[in-house]
């Protein structure tokens, strides 16, 4: 997604909750260019140290309810590899008082659903705007981070559906080949494996790991409730005092992170055989932090690579029949994100071939984007950002994201920094796009490569 400015009324004072528990509020920012299409967005943070985001728009005729913690693969400790996704499945089902919570949620008309990366897990609810239906959505997520069914038969369960989801993702598309190359370029770091585990110790989770991680890092002061849509601010702040202001405070337990990006820059290829599927090929670029400022430069410059029949990267290897299609993305994590390309080859193409000329083109052009480049990237950036606007449920789950990063006022930031860009931001980002930082992979349905499997430099 382009990067978006986020636009707020900043309250400076003192609340006191319908509930009797006060908290200080840590206010907004408002901008005159976006004061007509902004509410307030208000932010404080409990005494038992969950953060609170309100985005309330009475056009809306929905309720979003979002809770992000702050806890994903990389809070794992030896042993636990896969527990985070594993719980995100058992809380997304039952807690002690809320049973068969999808089906509820369908009665109700919701669209909801959950999901777990290295830094973080997410569950989302909207529902038709209501106060049954705030009651309800807030309710149960406080006592999904207090009270999520852990039982022995549960947790095996849905041991069972998330290998089987597991299975899925390794024959999807170029999904296998990137995750083998982030396997090779972070091989001390959460961001190297998969939210399911390492898959040659795939197999049965130890419920004790599960219960001990569920333990330490489902818990208010490691969480993010964000509520977007058309409700009253008023009215969800008692009900937030109620059911997660009574939450212990439990920021006097211990907590863990057991990643690492000591392993320096290195080139490395990989090549795996996939006999009878589509082949793809990719490159890999460690690169900045998600709340560095360059991410939106990195972000302008893979789209002037890649965007449309006149980019580089398109003319160069669509246009001599090398490659039928070429993408790019940049990935924001809170330690350290990436630049990707990937590309699929031509009828009868070599792989390598392609591999390495996707490669070359990249680390000797990459400082090759023009100013009507910067410019369509700034236009079409603004089209995104205008559209969000209007998107209660969207924008306050964009929220907690940027909180996970480091403060939601990053998202602050990112419009002013994306329209302010120059063609010296675009190329300082090259720093990263360079041989000694490639991480390069094939994925090739040739099933007599001599090099499968083997990681090898070029």
């Amino acid at each position: 997604m382009f990067c978006k400015l986020l636009n707020v009324l900043i309250f400076i004072g003192f609340w006191q909750g319908l509930d009797g528990t006060a908290w200080a509020d840590e206010g907004s920012v408002k901008r005159p260019d976006f004061e007509s299409a902004f509410a307030s967005i208000t932010s404080y943070t409990l005494p038992n140290g969950l953060k609170v985001l309100l985005y309330p728009d009475s056009t809306q005729n929905e309720v979003t309810v979002n809770v992000v913690y702050k806890s994903g693969a990389k809070h794992e400790l030896p042993g636990e590899y896969g527990v985070a996704h594993l719980l995100e499945h058992l809380a997304f089902q039952n807690t002690q008082n809320f049973r068969e919570i999808p089906k509820e949620l369908k009665r109700r008309g919701a669209r909801f659903n959950a999901n777990t990366n290295a830094d973080r897990t997410t569950y989302y609810e909207t529902l038709p705007a209501s106060a049954e239906n705030l009651e309800y959505a807030l309710a149960m997520e406080a006592d999904r981070m207090l009270n999520t069914v852990l039982t022995e038969a549960a947790i095996q369960a849905e041991w069972a559906s998330v290998k089987k989801e597991w299975e899925q993702s390794s024959r999807s598309g170029f999904q296998p080949l990137l995750k083998e190359m982030l396997q090779i370029a972070y091989p001390h770091h959460a961001y190297g494996r998969d939210t399911f585990g390492l898959d040659e110790t795939f197999g049965p989770i130890r419920s004790e790991n599960l219960r001990s991680f569920y333990a330490r890092r489902y818990a208010p002061h490691l969480a993010v409730l964000t509520i977007g849509g058309n409700y009253q601010i008023a009215d969800v702040k008692g009900l937030i005092g109620k059911y997660f202001g009574t939450l212990p405070d439990r920021r006097n337990e211990r907590e863990t992170y057991a990643g690492s990006l000591r392993s320096p820059w290195s080139e490395k290829l990989v090549v795996i055989p996939k006999p009878g599927g589509p082949s793809y090929v990719g490159v890999l670029y460690r690169a900045m932090p998600g709340s560095d400022p360059s991410y939106v430069a990195a972000q302008a410059l893979v789209h002037c690579l890649t965007s449309d029949r006149q980019s580089l990267l398109r003319k160069k290897l669509l246009r001599s029949g090398l490659a039928q299609d070429v993408f790019g993305f940049v990935q924001q994590a809170v330690d350290e994100g990436f630049i990707a390309f990937m590309a699929r080859p031509g009828p009868g193409r070599d792989p390598l071939q392609l591999v390495q000329r996707l490669a070359q083109l990249l680390e000797s052009s990459a400082t090759s984007c023009q100013r009507k480049d910067l410019q369509r990237f700034q236009q079409e950036n603004l089209a995104a950002w205008a559209a969000l606007k209007q998107d209660a449920r969207s924008l306050s789950m964009q929220l907690g994201e940027f909180e996970v990063l480091g403060d939601w006022r990053l998202m602050l930031n990112e419009q002013s920094q994306s329209q302010q860009l120059t063609l010296d931001d675009l190329r300082n980002v090259s720093r990263w796009i360079v041989r000694t930082n490639r991480t390069a992979g094939v994925l090739d349905h040739r099933s007599d490569h001599s090099l499968a499997g083997r990681r090898v430099l070029p």
